[in-house]
């Protein structure tokens, strides 16, 4: 990769050059993030009943709906209309209840720095 120079507007509004190697010019985090729009759902985290796992109250997160669930694989359930993040132990014992319903698999976490 060569390296390029990305451009940023100081607040008299000039722009500044910086020189960053190995960095594309442009990137659309939609292409990136949502390989299959039609299946894509974004949802804030409830709460922050996963906070040690790494969901906290209030992140983004990229919802597959096209990917069947797997062992260790993070998905949104909903139970009588509450939202909740599991995570899948055993894809064997995985049955759909009738009063909930797994939406998809949790793809991509996107959240504040502290």
């Amino acid at each position: 990769m060569s390296d390029l120079s990305i451009k940023l507007n100081d607040t008299a509004g000039a722009a500044a050059e910086l020189p960053v190697a190995g960095i594309y010019s442009r990137i659309s985090l939609d292409d990136f993030l949502i390989p299959n729009p039609a299946k894509t759902l974004l949802i804030r985290c409830p709460n922050d009943s996963q906070a040690a796992q790494g969901f906290h109250r209030g992140d983004l997160l990229v919802i597959d709906q096209s990917q069947l669930p797997r062992t260790g694989q993070w998905v949104i359930k909903v139970t009588n209309d509450e939202v909740s993040i599991h995570q899948i132990v055993n894809q064997s014992a995985h049955t759909s209840h009738s009063d909930s319903e797994i939406l998809g698999a949790i793809t991509y976490r996107i959240g504040k720095l502290p």
